[in-house]
Parts: C-alpha cells; sequence; structure tokens
C-alpha cells in the first residue's frame, strides 16, 4: 500500500512487528519538546486508506522516536536515555 503523504510529512520510523494484536506491547512516540504518548500495538491492527495519526504535536515540535516496548518501566527507562541523549 502507497501512502499519501503530505509535503511536510516523513516516515521516521519501521518498526517489524510479529503480533499486533498483542495486548503486552505498546508503541511509545517521544518529540522533541518532551512529549510522550504510549498506544497499545492494538491500535494500529486496523488501519484505514488513509492511514492513522498515531500522536500529534505543536508546529514548533517533531517527532524524535518510537519504540515498541513491552510495559511501562522499560519506556520509562527508554524515554530517560533519549532525554539524556538529547541534551547537548
Amino acid at each position: 500500500m502507497l501512502l499519501n503523504l503530505k509535503n511536510d510529512e516523513v516516515i521516521s520510523t519501521m518498526i517489524a512487528v510479529k503480533d499486533l494484536e498483542s495486548e503486552d506491547n505498546f508503541l511509545v512516540f517521544a518529540t522533541k519538546r518532551g512529549v510522550v504518548k504510549r498506544s497499545a500495538l492494538s491500535n494500529f491492527s486496523r488501519i484505514n486508506r488513509n492511514g492513522k495519526i498515531a500522536i500529534s504535536f505543536r508546529e514548533d515540535d517533531e517527532l524524535i522516536a518510537v519504540r515498541l516496548t513491552s510495559g511501562p518501566r522499560r519506556y520509562l527507562d527508554w524515554y530517560i536515555t533519549c532525554i539524556i541523549n538529547s541534551i547537548p
């Protein structure tokens, strides 16, 4: 399936997944301004032709990373690492 991306949209991350219906797995999104969103992987099992908006953010923000995780503790550790690595 080809995606209809707008001019200012890019694909930043692709993640291979075996089971989209798993209730134990989550996608964690982090933005440059510190917004973090955790979504159940099962939310992405059925996507229509127009795609799916996984996270919305302000115009002056941008997605810096997406990770697959299996629980709240792991995503918190990963996010803290992201913040530390983004400090100049």
